[in-house]
């Protein structure tokens, strides 16, 4: 089995992403040339294929550094990749691209920053690279769904406290971007009271 890197088409590379389970649009091919042209950011697309030019795992890093001394202030950010054939060639392709990544990122990037959802490979794939797993408080839930269906996902016990404090009279409010420093404010208060660094 001959792995190797390659830089697939735009549209090779999105056929590959939009058929795996665990795409999101972090995974797409535009996505690291959106952060290419932000300021304070690049983007890097890695993949590997076999010997026949099959894509068997690529991920989208976009990393966020401040405008001195890049290197020493640089974060690279990877958003549950790589993603893989679910395949045993397609997990030594992940292999293959992450070996390759941390020998590429220690001239681009301080640190990395990984997020990772239900994938259980991907989280020993990074524990087996050295990669350290570190507590988070947040919750993902798509809200593109019924909101009863939304609110059973979430557990017994949360949803007795929801019903709790709703009774209570707090009131739950939309909001706009001019909120978001107090919001920030109080998840640094939460986060410090915990001991944890608020992610990114």
């Amino acid at each position: 089995m001959g792995l190797k890197l390659v830089s697939p088409s735009k549209e090779k590379w999105n056929d590959f992403a939009d058929s795996n389970i665990y795409s999101s649009i972090f995974q797409r091919h535009e996505f690291a040339d959106i952060c290419s042209k932000a300021k304070n950011m690049g983007g890097i697309r890695l993949a590997v294929s076999d010997e026949h030019e099959k894509i068997l795992a690529c991920m989208a890093i976009k990393i966020e550094s401040k405008r001195f001394l890049k290197p020493l202030s640089s974060v690279a950010i990877i958003e549950n990749a790589p993603l893989y054939e679910d395949s045993g060639q397609g997990r030594k392709a992940a292999e293959f691209l992450i070996r390759h990544y941390n020998k590429y990122i220690r001239r681009k990037a301080l640190y990395s920053n990984v997020k990772i959802g239900n994938n259980s490979f991907l989280e020993e794939l990074y524990e087996s690279e050295g990669y350290e797993k570190t507590a988070c408080l947040n919750f993902e839930i798509r809200l593109d769904r019924d909101p009863e269906k939304v609110f059973m996902a979430i557990h017994k016990s949360r949803r007795k406290n929801i019903r709790k404090t709703a009774k209570s009279g707090m009131e739950v409010i939309e909001s706009d971007a001019s909120s978001l420093p107090d919001f920030y404010r109080l998840l640094k208060e939460t986060y410090g009271k915990l001991g944890l660094l608020v992610p990114d």
